[in-house]
């Protein structure tokens, strides 16, 4: 279980796009990017990031083992999204969440649920 979890929505044009983007800026710092469809689930050391694009911007929940990964990686979204499009950090609310993503979101996605299933396919960054 990871102790500390936030979630935020971000408003952002063409997010499919805008999710590639992240992931291949901040996939230097991941131990693998597993894909389901457009949703992307980002593994950490100590902590995981899910991404799931929607018609009218980004859904993300951040979940981590310790504060200094929680803060990394929300740090890392937010420094990959001002990169990316023209969001400016103060439009980011991060909100605390529970353990449970589809409470939330609707999306049968766990950290152990999404990496169990079959038809992910994993991306390995040592490539």
């Amino acid at each position: 279980m990871y102790k500390h979890v936030a979630e935020t929505f971000v408003a952002v044009v063409q997010a499919p796009s805008i999710t590639e983007k992240i992931c291949t800026q901040i996939g230097e710092f991941c131990r693998s990017i597993l894909c389901e469809g457009p949703d992307r689930f980002l593994s950490f050391e100590d902590g995981w990031v899910v991404i799931l694009p929607a018609d009218d911007g980004l859904f993300f929940r951040v979940s981590a083992r310790d504060l200094v990964t929680f803060y990394g990686i929300r740090t890392l979204i937010e420094g990959s999204l001002s990169n990316s499009t023209s969001v400016s950090d103060d439009v980011i609310k991060w909100l605390q969440a529970d353990e449970d993503l589809s409470r939330s979101t609707g999306h049968a996605l766990t950290q152990s649920g999404l990496a169990k299933r079959a038809r992910l396919r994993t991306r390995s960054l040592s490539t």
